[in-house]
């Protein structure tokens, strides 16, 4: 009888568990779809969601309408005097900030 001899060899006792046999290709797969989803299907989602996006925003810029108004004298008054106060406050930032680097 020779060695190896497989009429003779024990087939039951090497025989794996069928939950062993299905386990290493179960968890190849959810690798394999993790690395999937994030490479394709993510990037995937993410483009068409741009995508409908930009012509979501490409219909109602169409359908807007522009509207021009021209300042009258009361409009230019309040500029003018937003611009007073806005210089009037860099003033007195700038003298508080000369008083604070003194100290």
């Amino acid at each position: 009888m020779s060695k190896y001899d497989m009429n003779k060899f024990n087939r039951e006792k090497w025989n794996m568990p069928i939950w062993s046999k299905h386990t290493p290709s179960l968890i190849a797969g959810i690798f394999i779809a993790f690395i999937v989803g994030w490479l394709f299907a993510i990037p995937a989602a993410i483009a068409a969601l741009l995508i409908y996006g930009f012509v979501v925003y490409r219909k109602d810029v169409k359908n807007r309408i522009t509207v021009f108004v021209k300042p009258n004298a009361a409009m230019e008054a309040i500029a003018r005097r937003e611009g007073e106060l806005k210089r009037e406050k860099e003033r007195i930032i700038y003298d508080n900030s000369d008083i604070v680097t003194k100290l």
